[in-house]
């Protein structure tokens, strides 16, 4: 007898961690807190938040910042959730439900786009063109995404891919994402790596990664989740957290 379930023909990671309700990235509270001391924002500005899972990350720029912000969520059930969290700051917090490769904004309206773990699960192309067409001129753009240390791992990704049964996901190198940035007009300012389990010493961070783990064994099936540790281990050793810090370029007019 097993309490561990088989898996469901839908169940890729994306709609099993909104079965869950609970999001959250390699770094955690304090790998954000790094990536925004990079951006310089300021009072007013409008910032977006490309796959704003169930809001933790809303709360603390919404809390720390007096900026006005965004955020954007494929998961009907996340976007509820993110909704729910950010009550407090309903006056400068939105949440849309919407696919960050097609934008449910219009052309120039954001001063800074962030994304954390969310475009190695997406079509990196689309979500970055659509970051750069709702920027404003110089407006800024920071990445959290994990990241291959020093060469690609071909394997890695295979087994990544597995794991979340998500087709396009693909893990880049720091070359491979200053190459992609600068394809779409953002100039990198600033690239920083942290070890892949860094997240300081955030009680909170670790009951949630604990609430996810017991989420994924209670839905995925034995192999499944093994393949999971796999995984783990192997980005352990030979990836970090990237963060990319840059600026949309002006568009020359000669």
């Amino acid at each position: 007898m097993t309490l561990l379930r088989k898996d469901r023909r839908d169940s890729d990671f994306l709609t099993t961690i909104a079965q869950i309700g609970v999001t959250t990235h390699p770094g955690g509270k304090e790998a954000t807190k790094t990536l925004f001391e990079k951006l310089d924002l300021k009072e007013g500005d409008v910032v977006l938040d490309l796959g704003c899972g169930s809001g933790r990350t809303l709360t603390f720029v919404s809390q720390s910042y007096p900026v006005k912000i965004i955020g954007v969520e494929l998961k009907s059930e996340l976007a509820k959730e993110a909704r729910q969290r950010t009550q407090f700051a309903r006056d400068r917090v939105i949440v849309l439900k919407g696919d960050i490769e097609r934008l449910p904004l219009r052309d120039n309206c954001v001063d800074c786009a962030f994304s954390e773990s969310v475009l190695n699960f997406v079509n990196k192309e689309k979500a970055l063109s659509e970051a750069s067409r709702v920027l404003k001129r110089e407006g800024q753009i920071a990445l959290l995404e994990i990241t291959f240390k020093d060469k690609k791992i071909d394997r890695i990704n295979r087994l990544a891919r597995e794991v979340f049964q998500v087709p396009q996901f693909e893990i880049l190198t720091s070359e491979e994402w200053c190459q992609i940035l600068k394809s779409f007009g953002f100039c990198v300012k600033s690239i920083q790596q942290l070890p892949y389990w860094w997240q300081g010493t955030d009680k909170e961070e670790a009951l949630v990664e604990a609430r996810l783990l017991i989420g994924l064994m209670m839905r995925w099936s034995l192999r499944r989740f093994l393949l999971t540790w796999r995984l783990l281990f192997a980005l352990t050793r030979y990836s970090a957290i990237g963060l990319y810090w840059g600026v949309k370029e002006p568009v020359s007019t000669s």
